[in-house]
């Protein structure tokens, strides 16, 4: 056999959980029910049938190659080859990578035969050997057996399992680490040339122990056999799935990692492979074992490409049009298929040729590739030589030039080229979804702000404090990409792609994967009523802006205008998803719901709701639905069979606004006018104040029957109450810290969602204001201008303008450490009698009353056979905060004004607040003491 045929390609892979198809039984074990794990045998079954066709020699046509990389010994291969009815390899590098086996010349068997048969027809190949005594000397590896069995608490496995260069002992695996040492000891003691490679057998627990000559591993193993027979590195691929697979996977060679792979090893992998810098030589497979080095094959084109939906050049792609909505997203913008080969599909209904324009890192052209135009509007096909991370443009009829509308990244901001991503990624933890709505403790961010660097990997280190606070879900405000540098995150123009200055949409999915492994659901703000007025390249394309609706922030998407509404409702919808199954969002929530403009006779909120639950029953996934309607919208929560629009939940800014108008009277955060005290007995009472739909006015309701609050957000600071302060003040800066503290157990321990502001829970010292970072001088002026026209009741002379780059600084709110720590402590402890009360099965509206007080005093109280907890709260006025009184029976559990909930920070605010704010929680059966 001639080594190195240039028509041959080469697969080297693992056995166990690689190449041998998970048997139902193993599979069910790692998490998969019963049918999925069927289903994943039999796709990987299919997978084999076609391994053995590749493999087969045939006249006139390139073959796939074979090598066994395994830990197995030579027969125990053959035993697998037999039992899985594996192909035939031409190589086997077994024992771990000390021992290589050639198959003999002219042996072509097409189908596996029995064991015995295998390993009669393989011969162990001595340059190998040599190599491997190279290493080792004259040392004699019987006697180095038997010395190393005198080491406590090892045993030497079976007879079959030694090799001439592996030496292999069991071990308790408690104690695997401990023994490790001891032989580690013994060889630098006797200064002898060998190593360890040790694991714990997945299959019954046993701790194994191999000692090898130094640096040999399976890795040792691979990288000797291509360079031995001149095997080209384009040509091969090595396919694995566990921890004794890592150097070979992160050694330069292209890897794949199958689906059901340990999630620390594909992380690990990925991550090197990033850091590496290296593009284009890791498959991160979706199938498992068979199945996905059959995937990671056709990825690298070692096998032929399965493209059902292309044919000819232009890449005959399946129209979007036709594509079921919960998919759409797949379809948009540019979709790496292959390692190198990319498909292209934008919808520009207005033009009958479109190009793909590739351009280099100075944004020169390249190469020019012209798509394919569908009686729908789409342009679409494929492009070879186009790996992840090439940049492009669309150039129009005409010669206009623009970025993808459905790109998956901008480089270098949104007037910059378009980059396409591997959407692939190696993730660690299941999604949060599984966080019921009721159990929902929200946490409010801002990217750019929330960390001094104002990235995804600095927000990662700072998850723990959230976990340490108590809350369960962070809600990011949006990151679609923006103009300029920093920015709110609601002028989104590419939406699609994620702010290029936080990170790359990798380190993204890093942030949402890390706040999974904390148990932190995330859910993500997203923006449909209008497009960000800077970047805004979706007019030359045609079809996608309404003519009939228009906003104040930016062209209104055009939801109900034919011929073209139809595509752009479907394109938002698929946008939605793509965060949700690209990057494992786990809820969205929908900004200013009541500002998209829709006359068709189902509005696009509905539709999104009913994609977005189809979607979820086709993944197994619960994502959370979330409007801000900033008042209360009956129809919201309603199923859609019953003609609402089947969220999950709503924002009601009437608890905070009511609150404020108690702590400030006469001044207003917002358009609507709240009167001080009742209102927010009516919202304590009804749930809510001000009332309207999609469609109906917004109006002011009588105080009438309580709705379900669990559908409720509340809040008593977000980032639209402190941004739209001209100083951008918090609310311990305005009413102060006794206030909020106050302020905080109503809203922590309502039966409501609550939801918090970044720093509000250290009463963080720093604004939070409202910033643009754009280029162009006229839209920067007319932010400036917008601002004081929508808040005409503010002084906004003192404050930074929103074009300052100050705004954004002075926004960031800086460590735990620089704000309040018993402000803090108060926050933790209010989230963890709140999650007390639910154990006790004492919360929720089912057992909640508002309980009558004197005036600026409000109360509620939750109640069963064994439990019951009082909130008495006093946030301001004539009644003094030392005449709330302790219930009968009850004994206090929290007290705002007790000495481990104040700090010299009180002092620090500039101003000073007599002692009327007041919480005083008393409960009976949670906790004793007494008043």
């Amino acid at each position: 056999m001639e080594p190195n045929q240039p028509k041959h390609s080469y697969l080297a892979t693992d056995l166990d959980g690689t190449l041998i198809p998970l048997q139902v039984r193993e599979a069910v074990r790692g998490g998969l029910s019963v049918e999925e794990a069927e289903c994943r045998l039999e796709a990987s079954t299919e997978a084999l049938r076609r391994f053995h066709q590749a493999t087969r020699p045939t006249p006139g046509r390139s073959r796939l190659r074979m090598a066994f990389l395994t830990g197995r010994h030579l027969e125990s291969v053959g035993d697998a080859i037999g039992q899985f009815d594996l192909p035939l390899p031409e190589w086997i590098l077994c024992d771990v990578g000390s021992s290589i086996y050639h198959r003999h010349t002219g042996d072509t068997a097409d189908r596996s035969p029995a064991g015995d048969v295998v390993t009669d027809g393989f011969e162990r190949l001595q340059a190998y050997d040599d190599e491997l005594s190279r290493i080792t000397g004259d040392i004699d590896a019987d006697d180095l057996r038997r010395r190393l069995q005198s080491i406590d608490g090892i045993r030497l496995q079976e007879p079959e399992k030694q090799a001439r260069f592996k030496l292999s002992f069991y071990a308790d695996q408690h104690e695997l680490e401990q023994r490790v040492a001891a032989i580690r000891e013994f060889l630098d003691q006797q200064d002898l040339p060998f190593g360890i490679v040790h694991s714990v057998d997945p299959f019954n627990g046993d701790g194994l122990i191999d000692v090898m000559p130094r640096g040999v591993t399976k890795a040792h193993a691979l990288h000797w056999w291509i360079q031995h027979f001149g095997i080209d590195s384009d040509q091969i691929a090595f396919a694995g799935d566990s921890g004794n697979d890592l150097a070979a996977l992160i050694s330069g060679i292209p890897a794949v990692v199958v689906g059901n792979a340990d999630r620390t090893l594909a992380s690990r992998v990925s991550r090197h492979h990033r850091e590496s810098g290296w593009r284009g030589r890791l498959f991160l497979a979706d199938d498992h074992s068979t199945a996905g080095v059959w995937q990671g094959c056709q990825w690298f084109g070692l096998v032929q490409r399965d493209t059902p939906d292309t044919a000819g050049d232009s890449g005959a792609t399946m129209c979007p049009s036709a594509v079921e909505i919960e998919r759409l997203h797949d379809h948009l913008g540019a979709t790496l298929i292959h390692r190198d080969t990319t498909r292209f599909v934008v919808f520009a209904p207005s033009h009958q040729d479109v190009e793909v324009l590739l351009v280099d890192q100075a944004d020169q052209p390249v190469s020019a590739h012209r798509l394919r135009r569908t009686d729908a509007g789409y342009h679409l096909g494929l492009v070879n030589e186009c790996p992840a991370g090439t940049r492009y443009r669309y150039r129009l009829s005409g010669d206009t030039v623009v970025p993808d509308p459905a790109s998956r990244f901008q480089p270098d901001g949104v007037h910059g080229p378009s980059q396409v991503v591997d959407r692939r990624h190696a993730w660690s933890h299941r999604c949060a979804d599984s966080i019921g709505r009721d159990d929902l403790i929200i946490y409010e961010l801002h990217l750019g702000t929330f960390t001094d660097a104002g990235t995804y990997r600095a927000a990662i280190d700072r998850l723990d404090e959230l976990v340490d606070l108590g809350v369960n879900a962070i809600e990011i405000m949006p990151v679609a990409a923006c103009g300029g540098r920093w920015n709110w995150g609601y002028d989104g123009v590419d939406w699609f792609a994620p702010m290029a200055d936080y990170g790359t949409p990798d380190q993204f999915r890093d942030f949402v994967d890390a706040a999974h492994g904390k148990g932190l659901a995330v859910i993500l703000d997203v923006v449909y009523n209008h497009f960000g007025p800077e970047g805004n390249y979706l007019h030359p394309l045609g079809g996608y802006i309404s003519a009939k609706h228009h906003t104040v922030w930016g062209d209104a998407p055009n939801f109900d205008q034919p011929p073209t509404d139809r595509e752009v409702r479907r394109f938002a919808i698929a946008n939605a998803i793509h965060w949700l199954d690209e990057y494992r969002i786990d809820g969205l929530r929908v900004d200013a719901i009541h500002c998209i403009a829709d006359d068709s006779e189902t509005h696009w909120v509905a539709e999104l709701s009913e994609a977005v639950r189809k979607w979820g029953d086709s993944t197994c996934r619960k994502p959370l639905l979330i409007a801000e309607s900033n008042i209360y919208d009956p129809q919201m929560l309603v199923p859609r069979s019953q003609g609402g629009m089947n969220f999950d939940a709503q924002w009601c800014d009437d608890f905070l606004h009511s609150v404020f108008a108690v702590l400030r009277p006469g001044e207003q955060l917002s358009q609507r006018t709240y009167h001080a005290e009742s209102d927010l007995r009516q919202v304590m009472s009804q749930g809510y104040v001000f009332e309207g739909t999609v469609r109906s006015p917004r109006q002011r309701t009588e105080p009438g029957a309580r709705v379900d609050t669990s559908g409720l957000v509340y809040s008593i600071q977000n980032h639209d109450f402190i941004g739209n302060h001209p100083l951008g003040q918090r609310l311990h800066t305005i009413a102060g810290m006794p206030a909020q503290r106050a302020a905080a157990a109503l809203l922590i321990l309502s039966p409501a969602i609550p939801m918090l502001f970044m720093g509000e829970e250290f009463a963080c010292p720093h604004p939070f204001s409202f910033f643009v970072d754009f280029g162009d001088d006229h839209l920067r002026q007319s932010v400036v201008e917008g601002r004081r026209r929508e808040y005409p009741q503010h002084d906004w002379s003192a404050g930074h303008l929103p074009t300052d780059p100050a705004a954004m600084e002075s926004s960031k709110i800086g460590p735990k450490s620089a704000g309040s720590e018993s402000m803090w402590r108060w926050y933790r402890d209010l989230i963890a009698l709140r999650k007390q009360l639910q154990q006790a099965d004492c919360f929720g509206d089912q057992s909640y009353e508002v309980v009558a007080g004197p005036k600026n005093v409000f109360a509620m109280r939750y109640s069963n056979d064994k439990v019951a907890a009082t909130i008495q709260v006093c946030l301001a006025g004539e009644v003094s905060a030392a005449d709330l009184q302790c219930p009968g029976g009850e004994s206090t559990v929290m007290d705002s004004m007790a000495d481990q909930y104040r700090d010299e920070t009180e002092r620090a605010v500039g101003q000073e607040h007599p002692a009327v704010s007041r919480a005083l929680i008393t409960a009976r059966g949670l906790a004793d003491g007494e008043c």
